[in-house]
């Protein structure tokens, strides 16, 4: 009986184990995790021609929702916070992307989310709609401070879905990405 009840406290979390959303992103409205984001340094074999991940306040792509408020950032109990966006690679009419061609292949995120809690760096995590039997998935952390060296914010894992079967992962490291007008 004993060792019954010494195997069952172990498995009773502890108030200090228990993990904690936190403020971040609201504190910063967001501003410090939202926007684009390219891949940093040579692009690896397979996405030679990614563009830009955007990372989009949920505002922007439902438009009953205001932007840029305290309050949409806030977490729920388990720390995440749902924002949208896309993955989008370069057309096939300008492939280095100076111009516009609107034949740019939009990956729309499907599900996503910044995480914060106590303790931990802000995560992202994404997939995206299936374009043609294509879907990825992202899970990576913000980097704070910044990599200053290669200008990396964000460090995490992309995987490739092909007809639902993963067909490559590579871990990428994103810098900011500025739009010149």
């Amino acid at each position: 009986m004993r060792i019954l009840i010494s195997l069952l406290i172990l498995w009773i979390p502890l108030p200090g184990n228990a993990q904690i959303p936190m403020t971040r992103v609201a504190d910063s409205e967001g501003g410090k995790y939202i926007g684009g984001y390219r891949i940093a340094g040579q692009p690896a074999a397979g996405y030679q021609r990614f563009l830009v991940m955007w990372v989009d306040d949920p505002g922007i792509c439902h438009r009953d929702l205001h932007v840029n408020t305290k309050e949409r950032y806030l977490p729920d109990k388990s720390g995440r916070i749902a924002i949208c966006g896309r993955v989008v690679f370069k057309g096939n009419n300008f492939p280095d992307a100076s111009v516009p061609d609107r034949e740019y292949l939009s990956y729309e995120f499907k599900e996503a989310y910044l995480i914060d809690i106590k303790e931990k760096r802000i995560r992202l995590e994404l997939a995206t709609e299936t374009v043609d039997g294509v879907y990825y998935r992202f899970s990576g952390d913000y980097v704070e401070p910044p990599n200053m060296t290669g200008n990396i914010y964000l460090m995490g894992n992309m995987s490739r879905f092909l007809n639902g079967q993963a067909v490559s992962l590579m871990t990428l490291g994103f810098s900011r990405y500025g739009i010149v007008e």
